[in-house]
């Protein structure tokens, strides 16, 4: 695996813990009350892994349009500087 799956990687467990996070602070407040059916254990790690993904796929979206504008950018400022210079 190179680098950049390597970081792909940890954004998705970091945003795995973030969601274990938000949903412990949601059960501090009283939210247990929406997750009282079945095993709450199962339940909250299956929401916390579909929130992780879901706050991943968006940071990795976001990651992929910037290194797309930063290809842009790189690439107008090249094709002024040609211009500039008369190539």
């Amino acid at each position: 695996m190179n680098k950049t799956s390597w970081k792909s990687i940890l954004r998705l467990l970091g945003c795995i813990a973030a969601a274990f996070v938000l949903i412990y602070l949601l059960v501090f407040i009283g939210g247990w009350r929406l997750l009282e059916s079945g095993d709450m254990v199962m339940i909250e790690i299956a929401v916390a892994v579909l929130v992780g993904i879901i706050l991943w796929l968006f940071f990795e979206q976001a990651r992929q349009y910037d290194e797309r504008l930063r290809q842009l950018e790189e690439r107008i400022s090249e094709l002024e500087r040609r211009a500039n210079t008369g190539d």
